[in-house]
C-alpha cells in the first residue's frame, strides 16, 4: 500500500496513527482534521504499509499450507 499525503506530510497507516491520536488528546487536532487525515493515508489496495499482521498472518498460513498456489 501507498503512503499517503495530508496537508503536505507524508503519512501511513503506523505511525501516523499514534501522532493523530496524541495530537487529539492534547487538543492540537480536530476530530474533523483526523477523518480527513484518515481519508488521505490509504491510496492504493493493499495491505498495512506497517506490515506486522500481515506478515504475520502471511507466515502462518504458508506455514500450515493453507495459501494459495502460485
Amino acid at each position: 500500500m501507498l503512503n499517503g499525503r495530508f496537508r503536505g506530510q507524508i503519512v501511513g497507516s503506523g505511525t501516523s496513527v499514534w501522532q493523530f491520536s496524541e495530537a487529539i488528546r492534547a487538543g492540537k487536532m480536530s476530530l474533523s482534521d483526523l477523518a480527513e487525515a484518515e481519508a488521505c493515508m490509504s491510496r492504493s489496495a493493499g495491505h498495512c504499509m506497517t506490515m506486522g499482521t500481515a506478515s504475520t498472518m502471511a507466515s502462518m498460513v504458508e506455514s500450515l499450507g493453507v495459501c494459495l498456489a502460485d
